[in-house]
């Protein structure tokens, strides 16, 4: 069997190399790793009470709102669990490219 000398996978009309792949997935696992580290320190502050009747409860500690700061930190987690998936995709098609 006879492969190019410089094979190409084409993915919407582009035609990628195994190395540009291959850069695109870490390039994508990269940015996954700066989101999960943000989402390591993000945290909530808890938001004065206005007085207006009804008051929501809520868990504190040390001025950090636990159940609004775990909020925040899954929309961060759930950017750069789709940040992984680009990349294991654009990984596993290099993978696959003669």
């Amino acid at each position: 069997m006879v492969y190019e000398a410089n094979a190409r996978s084409h993915i919407g009309g582009m035609i990628l190399t195994k190395n540009e792949m291959t850069i695109i997935a870490g390039v994508l696992a990269f940015c996954a790793a700066i989101l999960w580290l943000i989402a390591t320190v993000v945290k909530v502050r808890v938001k004065p009470d206005t007085g207006a009747g009804y008051q929501s409860a809520r868990i504190s500690r040390n001025g950090i709102d636990t159940l609004e700061t775990m909020r925040e930190q899954a929309k961060w987690n759930t950017w750069a669990a789709a940040m992984t998936c680009l990349a294991t995709l654009a990984q596993a098609m290099a993978a696959f490219t003669p």
